[in-house]
């Protein structure tokens, strides 16, 4: 028999170490892909961003971060121990002070923009809405803000249940009360305010989630299905075709993707359903993962994330595996306390002595893809109802000023969406007046022209409604009238919230053919510049409000109106962005 050589043992053993220490990855300090240090501990859960995510510490302050770790802005916030954050629509974040049971935006860049206080306690995360507005629920409240601050509802309900609102694809939310019989009951919300249906689901509600095809429901019997509208009204769309026992729904953040996970010591199985019936497409179980300890599952544009205290791993779409991990120790001895899979596939952890490790998972690139669009259901623009000429149906209604009194005082309710309509069809006849010189058949004067007061009244009432169409429409006669008195009205009105930069745009077109001689005028849309920079929070607004400002530094501008635009261009200049 050959003698074995102790050092080609040895070698042999040393080589097999490794291969078993290295065949999987394991996520410590000497391993990351960005290290930071945090000026406290985290408080909450950070949440994820367009720009990477922003997170709350005991130290007072709110940061924004890269998800490659750079930081971007860091503000003080006061004392705050008890804290939620959300991210709405453009990175707006909205912190709930759970002590004191006041919420307050911040924007983009973490400047704060409004506070308000609660009257009720909060039970669930805040429901964004499509047009800038959220929703938040209590015990027996639901409550609608706008983006401005302006409380536009409020709806006391029967107990709710512990589950967090969701929405339907027409954009009406669906508020889960308490069981009865066994079954959970739903009401479901106008984005108005306006209660529209009761309903009574098949079973005891477990889980709900909103996808783009409504609202995917697991039940404590081990059911899972779909719940979503049928000729306007709400009903179930199918359950699916598998006894998924514990199981929950992963969805993505645009909602157009998700898979059903069932959930058992021995793994995890992934279900891909078809959409219209609710048919398993296809099927994986995950044996790694222990479903019972399940404490991260996110659906990115790479694939599905799941983690437990001791492992993690990434697959796409196609089930392949990604990345797969050892979980840091310092998650199984507590001293971590936040962490967080982010969008483009970084894992980021908190650590208690305020460290903050990330582990990059996969070369990826994070798209949204929207599916929100209006609430054109609710409040559809009407060019038929008034006959513009003789003042006949809603325009002599709509410019009471007392109109413009209740939108500022808010709670409005389903009032909303019929001043929505009209103000939004009045704006569109405007602007087809005002664009097209030959539109309509009659040569008599419009109320435009014959009650200037009175469409007035109406185009402050369009931009305190403040939301995404009437800022879009706002905008849109902005660019192209040739009134300054309609234009001065809107601009000296609206609120700096202008999702998608067309407000901006409209002001420097506008500012190419408005003059030189006007001062009062130019002043004015100073102020509507600064304050669009200053609600925006972000460097593009800024550089593009800078360089409409310059505009005004010509030979050709009065005295008054370089020093005004060069005052205006300084207070842009020290949000710092």
């Amino acid at each position: 028999m050959k003698k074995i050589n102790k050092k080609s043992l040895l070698s042999v053993f040393v080589l097999l170490l490794f291969t078993t220490l290295f065949s999987q990855e394991s996520l410590t300090k000497f391993n990351t892909s960005w290290t930071s240090v945090l000026p406290g501990s985290a408080l909450c859960e950070p949440e994820n961003t367009s720009y990477g995510f922003c997170l709350a510490t005991d130290a007072r302050n709110i940061m924004g971060y890269s998800s490659t770790g750079t930081l971007l802005w860091e503000k003080n916030i006061g004392r705050v121990r008890n804290l939620s954050l959300t991210a709405l629509k453009g990175d707006f974040i909205l912190l709930h002070d759970k002590d004191k049971n006041i919420i307050r935006l911040f924007n983009p860049s973490g400047s704060e923009i409004w506070s308000k206080p609660l009257d009720f306690n909060v039970s669930s995360k805040p429901l964004e809405g499509r047009d800038g507005r959220f929703f938040i629920n209590g015990e027996k409240t639901v409550v609608c803000f706008g983006i401005n601050g302006i409380q536009r509802w409020k709806l006391e309900t029967e107990y709710q249940k512990e589950l967090p609102m969701q929405e339907l694809p027409d954009g009406s939310i669906v508020v889960f009360l308490n069981d009865e019989g066994g079954k959970t009951r739903g009401l479901r919300i106008s984005p108005f305010g306006e209660e529209l249906e009761n309903i009574t689901f098949t079973g005891v509600i477990k889980t709900a989630y909103t996808c783009k095809d409504g609202i995917l429901l697991t039940f404590t019997d081990g059911s899972a299905g779909l719940f979503g509208l049928k000729d306007g009204l709400a009903e179930s769309q199918w359950v699916a075709n598998v006894q998924s026992g514990n199981s929950i729904f992963a969805v993505n953040r645009d909602k157009t993707e998700y898979r059903l996970l069932a959930l058992s010591k021995a793994g995890i199985t992934v279900y891909k359903l078809r959409s219209s019936d609710g048919f398993v497409e296809e099927s994986k179980t995950v044996n790694e993962i222990d479903g019972t300890a399940l404490i991260k599952a996110e659906l990115s544009d790479s694939g599905l994330f799941l983690a437990d205290s001791n492992k993690a791993l990434l697959i796409d779409y196609e089930y392949k595996e990604l990345w797969y991990a050892v979980m840091p120790v310092n998650l199984r001895n507590n001293t971590i306390n936040q962490f967080t899979y982010l969008h483009n596939d970084y894992l980021v952890f908190c650590s208690k002595n305020w460290t903050m490790d990330a582990y990059h998972t996969n070369d990826s690139k994070s798209v949204l893809k929207s599916i929100h669009s209006d609430y054109s259901s609710f409040a559809p623009i009407d060019l038929v109802e008034i006959n513009y000429y003789t003042q006949a149906g809603f325009f002599n209604a709509l410019k009471d000023p007392s109109i413009t009194s209740k939108i500022k005082e808010g709670n409005f309710g389903k009032k909303e969406s019929q001043w929505l309509t009209q103000t939004l069809s009045l704006a569109r006849l405007y602007f087809m007046d005002a664009t097209t010189s030959n539109f309509g058949t009659h040569t008599e004067k419009s109320v435009f022209e014959t009650d200037s007061a009175g469409f007035e009244t109406v185009l402050i009432q369009l931009a305190l409604l403040c939301t995404d169409q009437t800022q879009a429409a706002a905008a849109s006669i902005i660019s192209e009238s040739t009134s300054k008195l309609y234009c001065r009205t809107l601009l000296a009105n609206i609120t700096g919230y202008d999702p998608d930069g067309k407000l901006l745009d409209a002001i420097e077109r506008n500012v190419s053919r408005s003059g030189s001689s006007d001062s009062v005028y130019l002043n004015t849309v100073c102020d509507a510049v600064y304050s669009i920079c200053l609600f925006m929070g972000r460097p593009a607004y800024n550089k593009k409000g800078k360089d409409i400002l310059k505009t005004f530094m010509g030979a050709g501008y009065s005295f008054k109106t370089r020093s005004y635009a060069r005052d205006t261009l300084k207070k842009i200049m020290a949000l710092e962005l």
